[in-house]
């Protein structure tokens, strides 16, 4: 699977593991997702759902 670089100018498709996009060189962000499959943010220390430690 791949995604879209989400810069504008960009559109570059990138493996769903990649960190950065290797045509423009942005930082791609990608949220967190708990075992208990939901969705934190990056200010989040603990899952607000099952109360476990983000990591």
């Amino acid at each position: 699977m791949s995604k879209q670089c989400p810069t504008n100018e960009c559109y570059a498709l990138i493996g769903e593991k990649d960190v950065f996009c290797y045509k423009c060189g942005s930082k791609l962000v990608k949220p967190k997702i708990c075992l208990c499959k939901r969705e934190l943010c990056k200010a989040d220390s603990f899952c607000p759902e099952c109360g476990r430690p983000a990591k």
